[in-house]
C-alpha cells in the first residue's frame, strides 16, 4: 500500500492521503450485528428508553468528532463505540440460526482481509526490523525497494 494523490486536497484535514481499510471490510461482522441491533433498538420488546438514549449519545459523539476532523477517513473508527453498543443489543437478543451463519462467514472474510492488508503494508514499514519486512514481502510476493534481482 502506498500513498496516492487525490483530488481537492483542501477538503482534507491532512496534507497527504492514507490507504485505509473501511469498517465494512475489516469489521463487516460488527456492522452486520450492529445493523440488526439498530433494528432491535426501535422495537419495543427488544430495548428500552435507556438503550435508545445510550445509542443516541454514542452516535451524536461520532457525528461531532467526524465533523471536526472533516474528511479524514481514519476517524470513522470513532463510530466503533456506537457499533459495539448496537452489536451488544443484538447479542443480548440472541442470534437466529441464519444470523449465526452470516456472522461466521463475515468473521472469516474479516480475518482474511485484515491479514492480507497487514501483510501488504508490513513489508514497507520502515519501523519494523529488516527480517520482518523481508518475511512479509515474501508472503505477498513483493520485491523490497532497493534490492536487485541479479544473479
Amino acid at each position: 500500500m502506498d500513498r496516492h494523490p487525490y483530488s481537492y486536497p483542501s477538503l482534507y484535514s491532512l496534507p497527504f492521503s492514507e490507504t485505509l481499510l473501511p469498517v465494512t471490510w475489516c469489521s463487516s461482522w460488527l456492522v452486520f450485528g450492529a445493523c440488526i441491533g439498530i433494528v432491535y433498538l426501535f422495537r419495543k420488546n427488544r430495548s428500552d428508553v435507556f438503550d435508545r438514549g445510550i445509542a443516541a449519545a454514542l452516535f451524536a459523539q461520532f457525528l461531532c468528532i467526524l465533523s471536526f476532523f472533516a474528511l479524514a477517513q481514519r476517524y470513522t473508527a470513532d463510530l466503533y463505540p456506537f457499533l459495539i453498543f448496537c452489536f451488544a443489543v443484538f447479542l443480548r437478543a440472541g442470534a437466529l440460526a441464519w444470523q449465526r451463519g452470516v456472522m461466521a462467514g463475515l468473521i472469516a472474510v474479516s480475518i482474511v482481509v485484515n491479514f492480507l492488508a497487514t501483510a501488504c503494508w508490513s513489508g514497507s514499514d520502515g519501523n519494523l526490523p529488516r527480517e520482518t519486512r523481508v518475511f512479509w514481502n515474501a508472503v505477498v510476493g513483493k520485491t523490497p525497494a532497493g534490492s536487485s534481482q541479479q544473479k
